[in-house]
């Protein structure tokens, strides 16, 4: 998945961007996916979601700045891409 941008729906109703980006890890001479997404929006770092290699649908949030609706609203954008 490349860097993307998606707009979510806060709990108090306001929008806010949202971009995600993959955290790679270096395997020799190459880059790959760890399933895991640093969040990041105007403001800074958002936090930090990592999916289950095996499962896309088992996903941990690292991070106290987005509720779990939030969070939810991230994850499926992912997992469509996924």
């Amino acid at each position: 998945m490349n860097i993307t941008t998606v707009d979510i729906v806060r709990d108090d109703t306001g929008k806010i961007s949202v971009t995600i980006e993959p955290a790679l890890e270096r395997d020799g001479d190459t880059e790959k996916e760890t399933g895991c997404y640093v969040l990041y929006n105007g403001e800074g770092f958002v936090g930090e979601i990592c999916f289950n290699r095996d499962d896309k649908y088992d996903w941990e949030y690292v991070g106290d700045q987005l509720s779990h609706e939030e969070q939810n609203q991230i994850a499926l954008h992912i997992q469509a891409q996924i």
